[in-house]
């Protein structure tokens, strides 16, 4: 089961994922700069189109 916590320290607050997998429990930190001039969607785009990009130029 996924839950997404939101945990404040001294800094900032941000968010974190928690997955369990079998006997392990894992915790991803999820950070967003502020100061970004992109959005996630146009971020995730450019890392999909990257990927494309490298696998294409990929020898056969």
């Amino acid at each position: 089961m996924e839950n997404l916590k939101t945990v404040s320290d001294e800094k900032e607050e941000h968010s974190v994922l928690e997955k369990k997998i079998g006997r392990t429990r894992y915790h991803v930190h999820l950070f967003f700069d502020p100061n970004s001039k992109e959005n996630m969607q146009q971020k995730i785009m450019r890392m999909m189109k990257n990927e494309l990009e490298a696998e294409l130029d990929k020898p056969a």
